[in-house]
């Protein structure tokens, strides 16, 4: 009808013909709206905002139809997404938009105009159409947290430690692991690429204090994203207790008169000795070989056999063992 009001009646009986124009008058109708697709895009970073988006565009064969009334009617289920009712303008309505869950939305924007075609009766139209919205990835943080990890026995050299440190990373980045801080900082080292923590040097359980048998990391993970994030977490390593060798205090010197029998010569000593991990009072004390001149008592005293003689035997030297409990 609003394309074509007038027509031409053309009557032939096969050879002749003979034409007239026509008016015929069309009833009009409301037409539904043409909308025009439209797409945009969006940081996944991005908060509510009043920027427009995208703006599809309508336009409408019926004179008189210049306005419409916008709605999203599919596609925004998450509710991220605002259109303008009057203008069509599509704006973000909320953050929280992940790259890595979905990529792009596409929304169904129908416009419906006034209606009000005259003599028609019909109320309005609606035409719809697609806007796609790109999410744009942005580089996130790794995630990393800190937790105790396996002990590792004292007195053991480049010992690993169990299990691994591991983080992970929302864009599926590869992670660099460095130690930043902490107690064990000098004594522990980690594989960049694994996440594998080793110590650098045998460790001494007797050295720790009593309530702290443990050393702390401060590993730091970052990303191979532009620009590089990281994160940091605090690992404690506890240190294990075993059995340290006991020791003999370096050379020890004792006198004795000489000619004194050996049922009336003071016992000699006792022989000085430590342990890291036990009191003296546990320690057993031994002679290394034999002799026909000493005895080593288990309590570390030394006892003559025979009476001594300063001009023959000056000098004695005793080899003593010492063991723990």
């Amino acid at each position: 009808r609003d394309a074509l009001p007038i027509y031409t009646l053309v009557c032939s009986d096969g050879e002749l013909t003979d034409s007239k124009e026509v008016r015929i008058t069309v009833q009009d109708r409301n037409d539904p709206p043409l909308v025009r697709a439209a797409s945009g895009s969006v940081r996944e970073d991005a908060d509510a905002s009043s920027t427009q988006l995208a703006n599809p565009s309508a336009t409408d064969e019926d004179s008189g139809h210049s306005s419409f009334t916008w709605s999203i009617t599919d596609g925004n289920s998450d509710g991220f997404f605002a259109i303008s009712s009057s203008s069509g303008a599509i704006t973000l309505a909320k953050g929280g938009l992940d790259y890595e869950t979905t990529k792009e939305y596409t929304l169904t924007v129908t416009a419906t105009d006034s209606g009000g075609v005259p003599n028609s009766g019909d109320a309005g139209a609606s035409g719809s159409a697609k806007v796609v919205i790109s999410v744009i990835n942005v580089n996130e943080a790794p995630s990393l947290s800190g937790k105790t990890l396996d002990a590792v026995p004292e007195n053991s050299k480049s010992a690993t430690v169990s299990p691994k440190v591991q983080g992970s990373d929302p864009d599926g980045d590869r992670l660099y692991y460095s130690i930043v801080g902490g107690s064990g900082q000098s004594l522990f080292t980690i594989d960049g690429l694994t996440g594998e923590l080793s110590a650098t040097q045998a460790l001494d359980y007797e050295a720790l204090d009593a309530d702290k048998k443990y050393y702390q990391v401060l590993v730091k993970a970052t990303d191979s994203g532009s620009p590089a994030l990281f994160k940091q977490a605090t690992f404690t390593i506890p240190v294990a207790d075993r059995p340290d060798p006991p020791a003999v205090v370096g050379n020890q010197v004792f006198k004795i008169k000489e000619n004194l029998a050996a049922d009336s010569a003071p016992k000699l000593g006792p022989v000085k000795a430590k342990d890291e991990d036990t009191a003296t009072a546990d320690l057993t004390f031994s002679l290394v070989g034999s002799s026909d001149t000493v005895a080593v008592n288990s309590d570390g005293t030394i006892s003559m056999k025979r009476a001594l003689n300063y001009e023959a035997e000056p000098r004695i030297n005793v080899n003593v063992k010492v063991t723990d409990n």
